[in-house]
């Protein structure tokens, strides 16, 4: 029997130890796992109240449910009442209509649990342990063994344990330890200044901004960071902001200014909605990695993983693809002029995120491109004469940004918050020196402190013993699950042939290329460094000769997921199971038109000026407010509000101002209009109408989508049609058709049209 030490409980340390307990005749392996906190988890160990972890328990994950899930456990098995205390019972429960397409943080957690209480023994994990050294001893023979000591944080005293093992698994990743702010500071110490700077995972309400827990009264909010987190953090400021001063509740706000939000990005980040049009000829939603994950994206025959650094001709060949989702366009390769070559030809950057795109259109947002370089304390003058003028302490920051040779200054900042993601370096601090050297080991660049040339970024030759699962910025659970029968299937056959040293060698080059041109030409550095998700998980399953299900998708046809690929000796029951799901999922979006009204939500938010039809001239001032949700029937909520234009006079008596709320339910992916109480125009009060879509074919040429009101009262019918129209994933503008019939021989219509 092969012992092996698995250090971290989270997503990777978990299917790394059912892979070693499961794929391989009972007692091959004998796994324990170290975990420093009391769970498991990793960055999701979040209850669904919970304020004490690394992210918010209410974010939504970047990925669908397809992409969050290993290969052997649905998420249609997964109990996800909040009620309920997922390791009670045995029972599998399928609650598939609760599921969102997008997870929670917390539902994630609920996964990793059942997943946990599935496959692996409860004693596995050794809760409270934190691994203080380890030591590689190697014998004559060139085998060698580790001797891995601990330390558990509920002794009374810290007590050191020291056990042999034959494996090590580094399966910790890269969120040990939030990365400190890259910039000069000057009178600025990150956590303990009266103007609050903060890493983004501290952050979780409005109140965290400020030094006594209130609204912020004045000033700006910084957010560093382009990926992910950074989009995640801006738009969840801005819609804080939203929802106090919309919300029910919004009197205890009344006359606080909304919290302007200065995002500083390295490149343009390219905000990519949820759900997007399927392609520029077929304009029904689907979720946006099932285009972006697409097989027939790539050329005809095997797939290979691809990385290195990035040429400007794939940055623009890339940003060009990156436009056309958002506006709708085909491809146009040819305009990669030589004259446009040279213009911003860095990768671009991305996040999936609901509503960055739209907080930016309103400007509640402001992007600006550039990297931050120093931050200080603001200070004002006391006396208008030069001569006799003192300065004083603002309370406030000011901030350096560099965009190329253009230096901009932004003032009256309030808070900072830095999304710079993790180190990982902290993590491997009981490595001995020798055996990072090995590694080329390098903290000085966070993103790629390690060189693991073999086996699909898991080992390096010089050290066969041990092994990393998930160590990458990105790294996705399908990457981690194959990662994971890499390494036993070379730990359980070292004879099998492995890779060439040529191709090791060129690997090693390319990832020190990537590391200068951290140092010396930050424009070839992609976003994710090992990002390509399809390559990676096509070559993988070659390697592990996997057989791919396609069920009805076919060939090279549809996305890729960890669903779609069965390792031997496994049951795919639970893979056959979401690959059902997938294709039930794919087949309401594309002929269905599943998803639209989620779309049409999401596009519907900011200021319109309504126009009567046919007239051009606006009359009134339309906005859809996002706020939180206030029913628990509904995922998204807008309050309406609709003005009677200021720059058009009124004609006799003009109701200055209307309410509505706008509703939108994920389980029944419908969007309803409710009225608003008579004494408090911010409370929903009753059903108003409920908007049915409606349309022909979702892969019809138009790009307008329909859909159909009715409300009926006692004195009077009222039909409505709003047709929406489409560029891509933004909402052009939309119209409203009104029939109003009183009694039988009356009939009143009316027609407005929504333009920015």
């Amino acid at each position: 029997m092969k012992t092996v030490a698995v250090i971290g409980a989270g997503p990777a340390g978990l299917v790394t130890a059912k892979t070693l307990l499961h794929s391989y005749p009972p007692g091959t392996f004998r796994v324990s796992i170290y975990e420093q906190s009391s769970r498991i988890g990793g960055l999701w160990a979040v209850e669904s109240a919970a304020e004490d972890g690394l992210i918010n328990p209410e974010m939504r994950a970047n990925f669908t449910q397809f992409s969050i899930s290993f290969s052997d456990l649905s998420w249609q098995s997964i109990n996800l009442d909040i009620q309920s205390n997922a390791g009670r019972s045995n029972e599998t429960v399928f609650n598939d209509a609760h599921t969102p397409i997008y997870p929670k943080a917390w539902q994630v957690n609920r996964y990793l649990q059942q997943y946990f209480k599935k496959f692996l023994p409860p004693d596995i994990v050794l809760y409270h342990t934190k691994v203080k050294r380890t030591e590689r001893i190697v014998h004559q023979d060139g085998s060698a063994y580790w001797k891995v000591t601990s330390v558990n944080s509920q002794s009374k005293e810290p007590i050191e344990a020291t056990s042999i093992f034959d494996y090590m698994i580094i399966t910790s990743g890269f969120f040990s330890r939030p990365r400190p702010i890259n910039c000069e500071l000057h009178g600025v110490t990150p956590g303990q200044d009266p103007t609050r700077v903060m890493h983004s995972s501290h952050f979780r309400k409005l109140s965290d901004l400020s030094i006594d827990n209130k609204p912020l009264r004045k000033g700006k909010v910084l957010v560093v960071g382009g990926s992910h987190s950074g989009g995640d953090i801006a738009t969840s400021i801005a819609f804080q902001t939203s929802n106090d001063r919309y919300s029910p509740s919004a009197e205890l706000t009344e006359g606080i200014e909304p919290v302007e939000v200065i995002h500083v990005v390295p490149q343009p980040l390219y905000a990519i909605p949820p759900f997007i049009q399927a392609s520029s000829e077929a304009h029904a939603f689907v979720p946006a990695e099932f285009v972006l994950f697409y097989l027939w994206r790539r050329p005809p025959g095997p797939i290979s993983f691809l990385f290195g650094k990035t040429s400007p001709e794939i940055a623009q060949g890339m940003q060009i693809v990156l436009q056309c989702i958002l506006d709708g366009k085909k491809p146009n390769f040819s305009s990669q002029t030589k004259d446009n070559k040279t213009k911003e030809t860095f990768p671009p950057y991305v996040t999936i995120n609901e509503s960055y795109g739209e907080f930016v259109r309103s400007g509640a947002i402001a992007p600006r491109v550039g990297r931050l370089l120093r931050l200080a304390k603001q200070q004002t003058q006391i006396s208008s004469v030069p001569k006799f003028s003192n300065l004083n302490d603002s309370g406030l920051l000011c901030a350096t940004v560099a965009n190329g040779s253009d230096v901009t200054r932004i003032e009256d900042i309030a808070a900072v918050v830095y999304a710079t993601g993790y180190t990982a370096s902290t993590a491997l601090d009981f490595l001995p020196d020798e055996v990072k050297t090995l590694l080329e080991f390098d903290p000085s660049y966070p993103r790629l402190p390690l060189l693991l040339e073999t086996d699909f970024l898991t080992r390096t030759a010089a050290v066969a013993d041990l092994a990393f699962t998930g160590f990458s910025d990105g790294a996705a659970w399908g990457i981690m699950e194959m990662q994971a029968h890499l390494i036993a299937q070379r730990w359980v056959k070292p004879e099998l042939k492995g890779i060439q040293k040529e191709a090791a060698a060129d690997i090693l080059s390319r990832m020190r290329d990537l590391r200068q041109a951290m140092l010396s030409d930050k424009s070839a550095v992609p976003q994710h460094l090992f990002g390509d998700f399809v390559g990676f998980m096509e070559q993988a399953s070659r390697e592990l000769n996997l057989e791919r299900l396609d069920m009805d998708l076919g060939g090279q046809q549809g996305p890729v997921f960890p669903a779609r690929y069965k390792f031997p000796g496994t049951d795919d029951t639970e893979a056959q199971r979401t690959m059902a799901k997938l294709q039930q999922v794919m087949l309401g979006a594309m002929y269905q038109g599943a998803f639209v009204a989620r779309a049409t939500f999401r596009a519907m938010q900011g200021t319109w000026n309504a126009c009567p039809f046919p007239n051009e001239d606006p009359t009134a001032i339309a906005s859809f407010h996002p706020r939180r949700p206030t029913h628990s029937d509904f995922d998204f909520e807008y309050l309406y509000i609709e003005r009677h234009h200021p720059g058009i006079a009124a004609e006799g008596p003009c109701q200055e101002e209307r309410h509505l709320v706008y509703r939108y339910s994920e389980v029944k992916d419908q969007i309803s209009v409710w009225t608003t109480e008579a004494n408090n125009q911010l409370t929903a009060d009753s059903l108003y109408y409920i908007l049915d879509f409606k349309s022909s074919s979702p892969l019809s040429q138009t790009e307008s989508w329909t859909a159909i009101g009715h409300h009926e009262s006692a004195v009077a019918k009222t039909d409505l049609t709003y047709t929406f129209y489409f560029s891509g994933v933004a909402l052009q503008k939309f119209s409203i058709e009104t029939a109003k019939a009183v009694n039988q021989d009356t009939e009143e219509k009316a027609a407005i049209e929504f333009v920015r």
